[in-house]
């Protein structure tokens, strides 16, 4: 073989080369900034809640406590939020609770608005300014005593 087809030859190779790690590099690229673009920054937790599951039982209570601690580096608003008509929450948000500090929110139920015998779910929403947490609220209804 000549000396120009040997070079034209290797420079077609080393030109293949190129052209397929660059296309390699760019399909990186295009992946991750997929990833980068689908994956949502998670926030940080900001409040601590005690307890996390709420179960009543209208035969015997109709609210309980619901303790709520700021574990944020910042002044925060908590709030909670009922998902469900049957469910209360007194006060329904604390303003300015600064860092370490517990607040109490009173939960209630409406028993007389639980159909039949079936235990009733619901859930209630705490949040600190932005994140939120849902917290269980289980209902046993009234049982009536055979007369």
């Amino acid at each position: 073989m000549s000396r120009k087809v040997l070079f034209f030859i290797l420079l077609l190779i080393t030109s293949f080369s190129i052209i397929s790690l660059a296309l390699s590099s760019e399909a990186k690229d295009i992946q991750i900034k997929e990833k980068q673009e689908t994956t949502k920054p998670q926030m940080p937790v900001n409040i601590r809640v005690k307890p996390t599951v709420l179960e009543f039982n209208c035969n015997i209570e109709r609210v309980k406590k619901l303790i709520v601690t700021n574990i944020s580096k910042q002044i925060i608003n908590i709030k909670a939020t009922p998902q469900q008509p049957w469910i209360s929450v007194e006060p329904e948000i604390f303003h300015n609770v600064a860092t370490g500090n517990t607040v109490t929110f009173n939960v209630g139920i409406n028993c007389d608005g639980l159909n039949g015998i079936r235990v009733n779910t619901g859930s209630l929403i705490v949040s600190g300014n932005e994140k939120g947490i849902v917290i269980k609220v289980i209902a046993r209804p009234k049982v009536e005593s055979p007369k």
